[in-house]
């Protein structure tokens, strides 16, 4: 059967195949790209790995850090263990604990549709904000234009050649 006599979807489905793998690849590639913040100021609904009073792992706001060292909520603000997970009430909270960087803790609370990862060190049981690091599903907005001009300049050039 010649390109002439397929139908218009059998023409187009393999465009829209590449497509759809474009802007996976230019997503990853964005994400992968993303700058980080480099600030000591918190953002107030920044999550970090604490040890509640129960003495399981937990995590804490840090605009309500404070008070619940103050009232005894929790016991600590250094994890118990130099990695792990701990599961949000809406995210998944995952931290690891590094020697030769200028931060000592990375901690990274992610959903189906964002991801804020922050780096810090510890002064006694204060944290300081060493680099920020927050994105969500707008990347995708930005990938969509990329894999189209990509998809685009790859069909021009295929016509030119």
């Amino acid at each position: 059967m010649s390109e002439q006599n397929k139908p218009l979807l059998s023409r187009v489905f393999p465009a829209l195949m590449f497509f759809c793998l474009l802007v996976w690849v230019w997503t990853v590639a964005i994400i992968m790209a993303w700058p980080w913040e480099n600030t000591s100021t918190w953002k107030a609904d920044a999550r970090l790995p604490a040890v509640c009073a129960s003495g399981e792992m937990c995590s804490i706001t840090y605009d309500k850090l404070a008070g619940a060292l103050a009232e005894k909520k929790i016991t600590s603000i250094v994890p118990k263990e130099p990695a792990g997970e701990i599961n949000d009430p809406d995210a998944w909270l995952r931290w690891k604990s590094v020697s030769d960087k200028p931060y000592q803790i990375e901690a990274s609370l992610s959903s189906w549709h964002f991801e804020t990862t922050l780096r810090y060190k510890l002064d006694g049981e204060t944290p300081e904000l060493v680099q920020y690091r927050h994105y969500d599903a707008g990347v995708f907005f930005y990938a969509l234009p990329a894999a189209l001009f990509t998809l685009l300049g790859i069909y021009f050039r295929r016509l030119r050649g």
